[in-house]
């Protein structure tokens, strides 16, 4: 495995495992407190196209409405202990494993980015509420997609979304770009080709380690910029904030199960 290898996989087994427990133990609480979220951006691209994961994308965005600050507060208290909590400069939550990799940041990797979308941002009708498809997120779990998932992945990155690949060459672990990769091109008809088991070899999902596949989800937080998604006004991040009672420190959690246990 390189990080350095356009279109190669960006996470091995184990840290694949550990992104996956963040993002189940995120929506185990999400259910218990009653918070609406949609799998956005990367990982919804990758759950529509490749059935979970893209293997060169290496985070994990949820996004949720930002009038429910108070319950994403509840369900940002309650993260478990292993868990660390960092606000990005950015205007955006970052939950992560406190025994990954450490770039110098107050955040580790992996990590789960959750964005709050005010309701005057036009992908939010799109991603709310969300709903929980039949299929499986990595065949294990039921991470809700965007209400209408083809609308806002053409917002966010065109009408040729399940079609038009492109590794955008950031490395999460490392906080930096490290490739620089030319656009791909896949012959594809419809989402219906990865239910019916047809999917160009590229689009394929559960790779083993020498398969490559492709994100248009990393290094997005431009886009997300320029797309005005991922922005909180600042009395909504007060309101987390001052709930949590922390800026970057971590945050202890309930009675979560810790990694290594299997969930249901």
């Amino acid at each position: 495995m390189s990080v350095y290898q356009c279109y190669s996989t960006q996470m091995t087994l184990d840290e694949k495992e550990r992104s996956l427990q963040l993002l189940d133990t995120f929506h185990r609480l999400s259910e218990r407190h009653q918070l609406d979220y949609a799998a956005c951006y990367g990982t919804a691209l990758g759950h529509v196209r490749h059935g979970g994961f893209i293997p060169w994308d290496d985070d994990v965005d949820v996004c949720v409405p930002a009038e429910q600050a108070d319950r994403l507060a509840r369900v940002l208290g309650d993260m478990p202990a292993w868990t660390g909590y960092a606000y990005h400069p950015e205007d955006f939550h970052k939950v992560f494993d406190k025994s990954g990799a450490d770039a110098g940041l107050p955040w580790r990797w992996p990590f789960l980015d959750v964005f709050e979308v005010p309701k005057d941002d036009p992908h939010h009708p799109h991603l709310f509420p969300g709903r929980t498809p039949e299929q499986l997120f990595e065949g294990r779990l039921p991470l809700r997609l965007p209400h209408d998932a083809a609308a806002h992945l053409a917002l966010q990155y065109g009408e040729r979304y399940m079609e038009q690949l492109l590794d955008g060459g950031y490395s999460h672990r490392l906080e930096k770009d490290v490739r620089d990769c030319e656009p791909l091109a896949a012959s594809l008809d419809g989402l219906g080709h990865q239910r019916a088991g047809r999917v160009h070899p590229l689009l394929a999902g559960n790779h083993d380690a020498g398969q490559q596949t492709c994100t248009l989800g990393a290094g997005d937080v431009a886009q997300r910029q320029r797309s005005g998604a991922g922005h909180v006004n600042m009395g909504v991040r007060t309101a987390v904030l001052q709930r949590l009672g922390v800026l970057h420190p971590p945050v202890a959690g309930g009675a979560v199960e810790e990694p290594g246990h299997a969930h249901s």
